[in-house]
């Protein structure tokens, strides 16, 4: 039985076909895994700075609390100091 033109060309040819289709899926499925993680590497980096400002927030407000706190006792040690004064010069006119 003698090979026909067709079957010599689908044994040389089909094999590169299937080999070209492989290949462009391969190269198709690596780039999708490949953007997943450069998108989960994105996301895990921007979360991750969220957390570090959340952190700086709320130390920020910590401190400023404090320092409000600290101003209300200055405040009112200031008016203390001021009443008794005015109870001193209060005393002192009588």
């Amino acid at each position: 039985m003698r090979h026909t033109h067709w079957q010599d060309l689908a044994t040389k040819v089909l094999p590169l076909v299937v080999s070209v289709i492989t290949a462009y899926y391969s190269y198709k499925l690596n780039k999708a895994k490949s953007d997943r993680e450069n998108a989960k590497d994105q996301f895990d980096r921007l979360n991750d700075e969220v957390e570090k400002m959340k952190r700086e927030r709320d130390e920020y407000y910590e401190k400023t609390k404090k320092q409000d706190q600290q101003i209300l006792k200055l405040k009112k040690d200031l008016l203390m100091q001021q009443s008794e004064a005015r109870q001193r010069e209060a005393e002192n006119d009588n």
